[in-house]
C-alpha cells in the first residue's frame, strides 16, 4: 500500500531520482484546476459574446473582466506554474531551475540551500533560499497547504521530497524554520 502512495506521489509530483540527483515539479498537480479554468473561459466568453446586445455595461464589463483574469489564471498555471521543475544536484554542488522558457538556470549552491515555510491567507507553502538571504529571494517547492497539520498531503509531501531535498543538503536532520506564524516541522 506504501508503494502505491509512493508511486501516485512521484506522478503527482513527476518525480525523477538517481543517486546525485533530485528533480520534481512543484506544481504540476495544479493540472487538474485546469479544467475549471476552462470552463469558466467558456461560460464568460459565453456571456460576453452571445448576450452582449441584451447585457447591460455593467453587466458586460464585469463578465468581460471575469473573462480576462480567468484567461489570465489559465496561462499564467500552464506556461510558468506547471512546467516548472526544480532539480538538486549533489555531484555539481547546485540547485537548478527549469521551466517552460528557461531550459536550466542555476540559482544557488546545494550548501547555501535553507527550507521554510511561508504563509500567506490561510495558506502555507515550503520555499528554498539562500542561508541569510531566504527572506529577500526564495523559490516555492510546493503547492500550498491548509492550515490544517495532519493533511495527508502534507505528510506525503514530507516523506517523499522533503527528505530527499534535506538528504541532498545535509546528512543531519534539519529544522525548518516557518515565518508568518506557519509552522516548523521538525524531525
Amino acid at each position: 500500500m506504501k508503494w502505491k502512495k509512493s508511486l501516485a506521489m512521484r506522478d503527482r509530483y513527476q518525480i525523477e531520482e538517481s543517486a546525485s540527483i533530485f528533480s520534481f515539479k512543484p506544481f504540476h498537480p495544479y493540472r487538474s484546476k485546469l479544467k475549471w479554468y476552462g470552463l469558466a473561459i467558456v461560460i464568460f466568453g459565453i456571456l460576453s459574446v452571445f448576450y452582449y446586445a441584451s447585457m447591460s455595461k455593467l453587466s458586460l464589463i464585469i463578465s468581460a473582466t471575469l473573462f480576462v483574469m480567468t484567461v489570465w489564471f489559465f496561462l499564467k498555471e500552464i506556461l510558468l506554474y506547471i512546467p516548472l521543475r526544480y532539480m538538486f544536484d549533489r555531484s555539481a554542488n547546485e540547485v537548478y531551475q527549469s521551466s517552460l522558457f528557461l531550459s536550466k538556470r542555476k540559482i544557488m549552491n546545494l550548501d547555501e540551500v535553507v527550507i521554510y515555510q511561508s504563509s500567506e491567507m490561510g495558506s502555507w507553502q515550503y520555499r528554498i533560499g539562500k542561508k541569510r538571504m531566504q527572506f529577500v529571494k526564495s523559490y516555492a517547492i510546493s503547492e500550498y497547504f491548509s492550515i490544517k497539520k495532519d493533511n495527508e498531503k502534507i505528510v506525503a509531501y514530507r516523506s517523499e521530497i522533503l527528505t530527499k531535498i534535506e538528504q541532498m543538503v545535509t546528512k543531519s536532520a534539519v529544522t525548518i524554520p516557518s515565518n508568518s506564524g506557519g509552522s516548523s516541522f521538525n524531525h
